[in-house]
């Protein structure tokens, strides 16, 4: 059975994938592992409803995986490379949430604006931080390290 993934239309050509580079890393995930995959490409200006209803966020890419959709690229390779574990494409020695779905639930529950700015900082800190299951991942502001970006300024 292939998997579903809904993909951007390209914009004034919806027979055309457009040009989101994360449904491109999944799809190229799909196509390394040799995943049979069929794409429903949807027109981000006009929404299918069946689309919002079954992603209420309306965002691109979205995976269908055992009659539920899940969005997030990182959380969808996640779950591919989980469900289809050969050939692997982690670097050695790489480390992955143990469940992704469970670090998406517990994202949902997160601050957004908390767990984006420590995200942007310490992406690693974010990750270890969420595969520890649920959880709160808010850190006082005091506590936020400065991204190289800031050049020095404080966040």
């Amino acid at each position: 059975m292939a998997v579903e993934i809904c993909a951007k239309a390209a914009t004034g050509a919806p027979d055309t994938l457009g040009d989101c580079p994360f449904t491109q890393r999944v799809l190229l995930t799909l196509e390394e592992k040799k995943i049979p995959y069929s794409t429903h490409l949807i027109n981000i200006s006009e929404k299918p409803q069946w689309f919002v209803e079954v992603n209420p966020e309306g965002k691109v890419p979205a995976v269908k995986f055992d009659d539920k959709w899940v969005g997030d690229s990182d959380t969808i390779v996640g779950i591919i490379e989980e469900k289809y574990p050969e050939p692997s494409l982690s670097p050695p020695g790489s480390r992955t949430p143990q469940n992704p779905l469970q670090v998406l639930n517990t994202l949902s529950s997160v601050s957004v604006r908390e767990s984006r700015i420590q995200y942007l900082c310490d992406p690693q800190w974010f990750r270890d931080t969420a595969s520890r299951g649920p959880t709160t991942i808010v850190a006082p502001e005091s506590q936020f390290r400065t991204c190289p970006s800031d050049h020095g300024k404080s966040v």
